[in-house]
């Protein structure tokens, strides 16, 4: 099972939220924001020990999103269940 995470920096109360659904599933693809743009937002770091937790190790990003100037502003990170 796949689950796709894009709740504007709310990550980390989905995951603490729905522990049975990252329990049964094997990737998890979620965007990530490399500035802050959310109050309060889930850092990439909370999103890896959380994401840990359940088993799932950062395989690395699929896509990267750049202001202008090249700044990068957000990712989608790609995790998949420990064997």
């Amino acid at each position: 099972m796949l689950v796709k995470l894009d709740v504007q920096g709310m990550e980390a109360a989905v995951v603490r939220g729905s522990p049975r659904l990252f329990d049964m599933a094997r990737v998890v693809l979620a965007e990530v924001s490399v500035i802050p743009l959310y109050e309060g937002q889930c850092t990439f770091a909370d999103l890896y020990t959380l994401l840990g937790q359940h088993g799932f190790d950062y395989r690395g990003v699929v896509e990267q999103f750049h202001l202008s100037d090249g700044t990068p502003v957000y990712f989608d990170a790609l995790f998949t269940k420990k064997n």
